[in-house]
């Protein structure tokens, strides 16, 4: 692993969660050998011992990779025990990544990427395969709703529609509710900087309402921006194009992955509950520590940028993982939009729509972490609520 690393080349990553996979072989593989030598030094002759114990191994291996894969794509059926490490391999080893698929996404100077304009693609994972029809903005919508909408709602993955079909995402049942123009501007993992930059390309001469969503890992971008003056740094297009490359390998499959690294994992984060040996990457249970924080960084951007000039009402909601929306942001922002500076700028035109009591366990993927269509048409009905009331 080390020495691989230090190459650095691409391929790397895909490479090197096979070193482990075998690591993690080697340690059962011993076991059961040593195991089933002993069971058939009773039964058969010794000369076949070590022959017939490796056949053995191999057919227990095979079938728990089986039965891992089925498991993987058929989420329901996961055992409770396993749920949290099939999760973090579906991120980390599996899941398709829509803006680091070629068919997807364009690179952008300004925006580092965008959906690839006037294309139709498909964009699937283990729970969902959806259509994406993309207009001459790179967003996930028609030309006809870029002409003065009404509502634009601006957000990462969740506002895009991850996991639904287009008239299934939020935006476009919030359109069939109200009867109102309504433009989907959701790209998968903008953060609300970007969202504001791309807000900026829009027409908003019929604009009432802006919805804008939230999510936990906004805050990077968002701290990024501000601490370098308001302005984010974007990679190059080969940096870009490295990337995609690098998600592809790592979503190759080799034999004996699902259980081997799956396996790793679950045993991994068993050890670090008795000693935090084992460095793993945040999951998807970490939830907003500092909602203060968050919210303030939030805040910053939308008064910085024409959003707060803008007259349009401006509705923020959250939208993360089930676990990871049980925080206190929205809390934070309502206290704080009361305070100077962002008193005078907001002039009381921030309303908050919290889902996270209208949301629940049922409502998201078992695998994935993203609302399903049922979700999608509840958060809908929420925002035409607010709506209606303002």
């Amino acid at each position: 692993k080390s020495l691989l690393s230090g190459i650095g080349f691409v391929g790397f990553y895909y490479f090197s969660t096979m070193v482990v996979a075998i690591q993690f072989l080697l340690v059962p593989g011993y076991l059961l050998f040593f195991l089933f030598k002993g069971i058939l030094r009773q039964i058969i002759h010794v000369s076949k011992i070590n022959g017939s114990t490796v056949f053995i191994i191999v057919v227990v291996f095979a079938s728990a990779e089986l039965i891992f894969g089925y498991w993987l794509n058929n989420p329901r059926e996961i055992p409770a025990m396993l749920s949290r490490s099939y999760k973090y391999y579906y991120d980390y080893y599996d899941c398709r990544l829509l803006q680091y698929e070629e068919a997807s996404c364009d690179y952008d100077s300004g925006l580092y990427y965008r959906l690839r304009p006037n294309g139709t693609f498909f964009y699937r994972n283990r729970e969902f395969n959806n259509k994406y029809t993309v207009n001459s903005a790179g967003l996930r919508d028609l030309n006809t709703s870029l002409n003065a909408p009404a509502v634009i709602c601006l957000g990462d993955s969740y506002t895009m529609g991850w996991g639904v079909n287009q008239d299934e995402v939020f935006a476009k049942e919030l359109q069939a509710m109200s009867g109102l123009s309504v433009l989907n501007a959701g790209i998968s993992s903008y953060g609300t900087f970007r969202e504001t930059k791309l807000f900026n390309r829009l027409d908003t001469s019929g604009l009432k309402y802006i919805v804008i969503q939230y999510c936990s890992n906004d805050i990077i971008e968002n701290s990024m921006a501000i601490n370098n003056d308001f302005r984010l740094p974007i990679s190059s297009k080969k940096t870009f194009d490295s990337l995609q490359q690098e998600h592809t390998w790592v979503r190759k499959y080799f034999p004996g992955k699902h259980f081997l690294t799956i396996g790793s994992v679950f045993a991994k984060q068993q050890f670090n509950k008795l000693v935090p040996f084992f460095k793993i990457r945040l999951d998807r249970e970490n939830v907003i520590q500092n909602a203060e924080e968050h919210a303030k960084y939030f805040l910053d951007i939308i008064c910085s940028t024409d959003l707060a000039k803008a007259q349009a009402k401006i509705i923020v909601t959250e939208l993360d993982s089930y676990t990871g929306m049980k925080n206190k942001f929205l809390k934070q922002l309502e206290v704080l939009q009361q305070k100077e500076p962002y008193a005078s700028k907001l002039v009381n035109k921030l309303i908050i729509a919290d889902m996270s009591s209208i949301l629940d366990q049922n409502d998201f993927y078992d695998l994935d972490l993203h609302i399903n269509n049922k979700g999608h048409k509840k958060v809908a009905g929420a925002l035409w609520q607010v709506i209606q009331k303002n």
